[in-house]
């Protein structure tokens, strides 16, 4: 008997109860997808879907087909690519392991061969292709439709309607009860450069989910730390990868440290004993594929122990610089680290605080013309780099032109009253508030 595609459901398809990324996965997404007045052959769709979703098929090439049409199709009719309708069956629940097997053979076939893929289409949702992947949770079809946003130049931290980039997503139920998937999947997003501290609306980024998460903060580190070991015996991956990987591992251990480090004070002080341990445990192994921007990416932990063990890790002097002729001071000051924290760096590494970058500027000097570091913890690093004589006799005409009002705190005997400096600091706020209020 023929069906219109109005009173056209799927009850024959199985489903998942519940949500799963945000969508509700019941038969509404795919109803609303085939109730469209606008196909011109109902019998032929429905046969589609039918042979699609068969659990047990009797060709597996003509229900790849099938599906490759369908999806097709359902582009027309409802602007919903290819590759989102195949996770939205995904989603929907494929009758056999087979044929989800197959599907994702279809979708590998579309992100290799297809040219012209549009990847920054978005449902009603405002998902997006990356999003709509996650269903496979499969990390060869990640890297692939990564590689592709890659080429068309698409932003991997694009967001739904609710601010979730994917890797949000990732940190949420149900890739979140897996911590290993976990982390296989953070690490595909991360290496291409998703954003570990972009905030959904909820105002929570997906670091800071893995951090409140009771089974990610149990489990993330040492297994992280695991496929970091295991990259570097994967005699099959290009080595340029693996270093991709590794740093990317890094990346992910050093953002939920410094995550933990502002929320969750005993829990962050035992997990630095954990990675400064696994971390002079694989040292031998992981060393060639890190650099100081990785040593950089460590600051934010602000550790002194961990600074210390990758700085001989690396073979790297404390006044090593990167291309742009940073040191790890200078970094740790653009930063915005905690000048207490940029004092044990100078003290206990035995930093030389007249050390200049690329563009001739010491550690002052950098301060006096950043703007942004104008505040109270700017005063206070000048206190800092002062006390290990850090401060020469141009930094107070310096000090006139790009930061005027503590140019009376720089003494002639090339001293700096650091006290003065944050008074100032207070009283020009104080002035700018009334300035508001008036």
């Amino acid at each position: 008997m023929s069906k219109s595609l109005h009173n056209f459901t799927i009850r024959e398809i199985p489903v998942c109860d519940g949500k799963q990324y945000g969508r509700t996965v019941s038969h509404n997404a795919l109803a609303n997808i085939l109730n469209s007045s606008n196909s011109e052959d109902v019998e032929v769709f429905t046969s589609l879907v039918s042979r699609a979703m068969d659990k047990t098929p009797s060709d597996f090439n003509v229900q790849t087909n099938c599906l490759f049409h369908l999806s097709n199709k359902v582009a027309l009719i409802t602007g919903l690519t290819p590759l989102n309708f195949a996770a939205a069956l995904i989603n929907a629940g494929v009758g056999t392991q087979k044929g989800f097997d197959e599907l994702k053979l279809l979708v590998e076939k579309i992100l290799n061969k297809v040219n012209g893929l549009n990847l920054l289409i978005k449902d009603n949702s405002g998902f997006t292709t990356l999003h709509w992947m996650l269903a496979f949770e499969d990390t060869k079809i990640l890297n692939l439709i990564c590689q592709k946003m890659k080429e068309q130049n698409v932003s991997i931290d694009l967001q739904d309607n609710n601010g979730h980039s994917a890797l949000s997503w990732v940190f949420l139920p149900p890739i979140a009860q897996d911590c290993k998937l976990v982390v296989d999947i953070a690490i595909v997003l991360i290496k291409p450069g998703a954003n570990l501290g972009l905030k959904s609306e909820d105002n929570l980024s997906p670091i800071e989910r893995a951090v409140g998460n009771p089974k990610l903060n149990s489990e993330l580190i040492n297994i992280t730390f695991k496929r970091m070991q295991e990259e570097d015996t994967t005699k099959s991956m290009q080595e340029q990868d693996t270093t991709n990987i590794v740093k990317a591992c890094f990346k992910l251990i050093c953002n939920f440290l410094a995550t933990e480090r502002s929320v969750a004070e005993n829990k962050f002080k035992q997990h630095v004993k954990v990675v400064t341990t696994k971390l002079s445990e694989i040292s031998e192994k992981i060393k060639k594929y890190l650099d100081i921007n990785d040593v950089f990416e460590a600051l934010k932990i602000q550790s002194i122990g961990i600074i210390e063990l990758l700085s001989k890790m690396l073979g790297l002097n404390i006044n090593d610089k990167d291309t742009n002729g940073d040191s790890i001071l200078h970094r740790a000051i653009k930063d915005e680290t905690d000048p207490n924290f940029c004092e044990a760096l100078i003290t206990k590494l035995c930093y030389n605080t007249l050390d200049t970058d690329n563009s001739g500027n010491t550690p002052v000097q950098l301060i006096i013309i950043e703007p942004k570091l104008h505040t109270k913890k700017g005063a206070e690093y000048i206190g800092v780099l002062y006390k290990r004589g850090g401060i020469t006799a141009n930094d107070k005409e310096l000090a006139n032109n790009c930061w005027p009002e503590i140019t009376n705190c720089f003494n002639d005997n090339d001293t700096f009253n650091v006290k003065q400096a944050i008074e100032i600091y207070w009283f020009n706020r104080i002035l700018r508030c009334l300035r508001l209020t008036i």
